[in-house]
């Protein structure tokens, strides 16, 4: 078990929750509300997905991959 689990808060600007996968190499991070109660799951596939749609070759074009 994880002596110091890495989690985010879940009102954190999505940013700070993509530096801390990077920083720590992670595939998937909890959100937490104030009372530190699990409130979601923010993942790789999220960024990926959200790079996916920022790079798409027409504006509003969704990919397959996404579908």
């Amino acid at each position: 078990m994880t002596r110091s689990p890495r989690w985010v808060q879940a009102d954190a600007p999505a940013h700070e929750a993509a530096a801390m996968l990077l920083r720590h190499k992670l595939g998937r991070l909890p959100a937490l509300d104030e009372a530190r109660a699990v409130v979601g799951i923010v993942t790789e596939s999220d960024f990926v997905a959200l790079a996916l749609r920022a790079l798409a070759p027409e504006p509003g074009r969704r990919h397959d991959a996404l579908s």
